[in-house]
């Protein structure tokens, strides 16, 4: 024999409120919300890229003197100066990203928040970190192909 159960589960008495209401009443914006913290945590995620490439681009130079005394069977002193600064900038870049993206992140948080309508910004702070990287890497091409080759 064969037997369903039926559990049921009665809804708490409420005022006749739709469920998207009840969320709304929860969280107001809560998509926005859920949008910013996105965009936040990619952020995080870049960030923690540029400090990881950072520290590749100082053990970098390691690889660059294997190879020259592979090629040239000598021991040529590795350029450390330079990626060792190349390295440390990268890894600040990446504390500053953290910074500004956690900045970026309240402040749009409170604009979500706020009643008053908002008006677009120039997003100074990511052009600004596009240029350093394009810098970076512009001089990374140019330390490699003056090391290497």
């Amino acid at each position: 024999m064969i037997c369903d159960f039926v559990v049921v589960i009665e809804r708490p008495k409420c005022k006749e409120i739709a469920l998207g209401s009840i969320i709304d009443v929860m969280i107001k914006s809560l998509t926005d919300h859920q949008a910013n913290e996105r965009t936040f945590l990619a952020w995080i995620r870049t960030a923690v890229a540029l400090m990881a490439f950072g520290f590749l681009i100082q053990k970098f130079t390691i690889f660059v003197a294997y190879i020259q005394e592979a090629l040239y069977k000598r021991s040529i002193r590795p350029h450390g100066s330079l990626t060792g600064a190349m390295g440390a900038g990268m890894i600040l870049v990446g504390t500053a990203v953290v910074l500004i993206s956690t900045m970026r992140f309240l402040s749009v948080r409170a604009k979500i928040n706020s009643e008053d309508v908002q008006s677009f910004e120039i997003p100074f702070l990511e052009v600004s970190l596009s240029l350093i990287l394009l810098v970076v890497g512009v001089l990374l091409v140019l330390y490699v192909g003056h090391v290497v080759y």
